[in-house]
């Protein structure tokens, strides 16, 4: 069970960490500009959290799962009621506008999980940074598609004028 949780714990504090980076990038924009980045935030990096942690538990319960809202849900229903609560409202909030219930909601379920939530400090910052920066170059090197290209681009200007990570839909360039 201790190798299970730190796997867990690895995979969900880098994309926690990738969140909050995001989120915190997302004060920079305007409020009609960071609305639709956080809706984009809730269907990507939130719905990658989610689904981490109900594979995680669906592992520990011997059923398969796929990442669907409706397996979401049955998978839910099958959780233990100490988790089916909080697991239920972070599943809803990925439907809301705003990632400050998600996070609120996401912290309750980590702690229950035994999963760190912690807020980034300068050196882990940095290196969140570094390694997002890192990777939207790489993945930059291999792109053909042109909107990608322009939105990878604009991203790492961003970052490197502005000292600010966001994570954009295509659409927004």
């Amino acid at each position: 069970k201790k190798v299970k949780n730190d796997e867990l714990q690895s995979k969900f504090v880098i994309t926690y960490q990738q969140l909050s980076l995001f989120r915190k990038g997302i004060s920079f924009f305007s409020d009609e500009t960071a609305a639709g980045m956080e809706k984009y935030l809730l269907k990507t990096i939130c719905t990658e959290i989610v689904n981490l942690v109900l594979e995680d538990q669906c592992k520990s319960l011997g059923v398969a799962f796929s990442s669907t809202a409706e397996d979401r849900q049955k998978v839910i229903h099958s959780l233990p009621a100490t988790l089916r609560g909080g697991m239920q409202a972070l599943c809803d909030s990925l439907s809301k506008k705003s990632t400050a219930d998600f996070n609120t909601n996401l912290e309750k379920i980590a702690a229950e999980l035994g999963v760190e939530c912690k807020p980034l400090d300068k050196n882990t910052e940095r290196s969140v940074v570094f390694g997002i920066r890192h990777q939207w170059q790489e993945q930059l090197k291999e792109e053909k598609n042109p909107p990608l290209v322009l939105l990878l681009c604009l991203q790492i200007m961003l970052l490197h004028v502005h000292k600010v990570a966001v994570s954009a839909p295509g659409k927004s360039v």
